[in-house]
C-alpha cells in the first residue's frame, strides 16, 4: 500500500467527503434544517480544510487510538471527547473523581503519540453526561456551523473552524487567521443557548 503522501490530495479529499455524506444522510431525511447546513458544511470542510492531507489523516487516527484505548479502561463510567486538530488534541466530557480525570490524563500521555503536537484538557469531575444533554451539544453544534456559514463576509471562511459543544460550552478549533478567530467567535457566542465559548484555534 502506498504511503499517504503518495495519495493525489483531490482524490482522497473526494474520498473523505463521500465518506461524511454516507454519516450525513440520516441528518438530511430528517429535514432539520440546521443538521443539513452544518452536515454540509462539514462536507465542504473535508475538501477545503485548512490542513494538509497527512495532518487530516493523523488527526482521525489520533482520535480513533485515544477513545478506544480510554473506554477500554473506563468503560460508561466516563464520558470522554476527543478532537483532534493539526495534531493538537482536545479532551472534553466528565469524569467520576480527580483521580480517575488524572489516570485519563496518564494514559492519554503514556501512549507514545510521536505526532501529537500538544494535549489540550478540559476534562471536567462529575457524572458522564446524559444522552438529552448529547443530544442537544450535537443540535448546538449544527447550529453554531450553521450560523458560521451563513456569514457573508470575503475575510472568513467557515470551512477552516471546527465546533465542539459539551454541556452547552462551545469550543472552537481551527488553522485561522485573528481576524477569523474573532469573528468566529463573536458569531458562536450569539446563538442560543451557547453559554460559553472557549477558542482553541492555531493562528496562521
Amino acid at each position: 500500500m502506498k504511503p499517504i503522501m503518495n495519495l493525489n490530495p483531490n482524490s482522497a479529499k473526494r474520498k473523505i467527503l463521500a465518506a461524511l455524506c454516507v454519516v450525513a444522510m440520516p441528518l438530511l431525511l430528517s429535514g432539520c434544517p440546521a443538521a443539513v447546513v452544518g452536515a454540509a458544511a462539514a462536507g465542504g470542510a473535508a475538501i477545503n480544510d485548512s490542513r494538509t492531507i497527512g495532518a487530516l489523516a493523523d488527526d482521525e487516527a489520533i482520535e480513533n487510538k485515544i477513545l478506544v484505548r480510554v473506554y477500554d479502561e473506563f468503560g460508561d463510567s466516563v464520558h470522554i471527547g476527543v478532537t483532534s486538530y493539526n495534531r493538537r488534541v482536545l479532551l472534553v466530557g466528565q469524569a467520576p473523581s480527580a483521580e480517575t480525570r488524572q489516570k485519563i490524563l496518564d494514559i492519554v500521555n503514556a501512549m507514545g503519540l510521536d505526532n501529537v503536537r500538544r494535549y489540550i484538557d478540559h476534562i471536567e469531575i462529575g457524572n458522564p453526561s446524559s444522552l438529552t444533554s448529547r443530544a442537544s451539544d450535537s443540535v448546538l453544534t449544527a447550529r453554531v456551523k450553521t450560523d458560521l456559514c451563513l456569514l457573508q463576509r470575503e475575510d472568513f471562511s467557515c470551512l477552516n473552524i471546527k465546533v465542539v459543544s459539551e454541556k452547552g460550552v462551545v469550543y472552537l478549533l481551527g488553522l485561522v487567521g485573528e481576524e477569523e478567530a474573532a469573528i468566529a467567535i463573536e458569531t458562536a457566542r450569539r446563538v442560543p443557548g451557547v453559554i460559553r465559548v472557549v477558542k482553541v484555534f492555531e493562528f496562521r
